[in-house]
């Protein structure tokens, strides 16, 4: 049974979110010559935003969620700077995965 999530501990800097949190737990194929970071503490959002100034009542927003039927996927390999850079506002979410 999953646990409700816990406050983050309390900080008065700034906070650099310069790396991915884990992805979900999933199964993997064993043959995959790119592993990344599992764990169940996984349920993460990132945030990507233009660097150029943006009229904000204009400006477009992608919400975008993995596919791959509950099963596998990660947003951390979503090319969302990529749209930052063409002025889109991107937001993307991990979810649990499969039985896990």
């Amino acid at each position: 049974m999953f646990k409700p999530p816990e406050p983050p501990p309390p900080w008065n800097r700034t906070f650099y979110a310069n790396k991915f949190a884990p992805s979900c737990v999933q199964l993997t194929d064993p043959a995959s010559k790119t592993p990344f970071p599992q764990d169940e503490d996984c349920l993460y959002l990132n945030i990507y935003v233009p660097e150029k100034n943006i009229n904000r009542r204009e400006t477009s927003v992608l919400v975008f969620i993995e596919g791959g039927g509950f099963v596998s996927g990660s947003v951390n390999n979503f090319p969302a700077q990529e749209l930052a850079a063409e002025g889109v506002i991107v937001v993307s979410i991990n979810y649990r995965l499969n039985v896990f």
